[in-house]
């Protein structure tokens, strides 16, 4: 399974592409990896494990 990258989404556009993208069932195809610079290590949405770290 592909690893996705998704940063930038907790912002107004992308809290609409995650969820558009969850209306499309398009996570059934990746494996998401969310990251951030202020909450890394916090549980991720979707059940997708922890947040990583963007400074990295």
């Amino acid at each position: 399974m592909m690893k996705v990258g998704i940063v930038g989404w907790r912002g107004m556009v992308g809290s609409v592409l995650l969820q558009r993208m969850q209306e499309e069932n398009d996570f059934a195809g990746i494996e998401p990896v969310f990251f951030s610079t202020s909450q890394a290590g916090l549980d991720a949405p979707l059940g997708a494990g922890k947040l990583e770290d963007a400074s990295n």
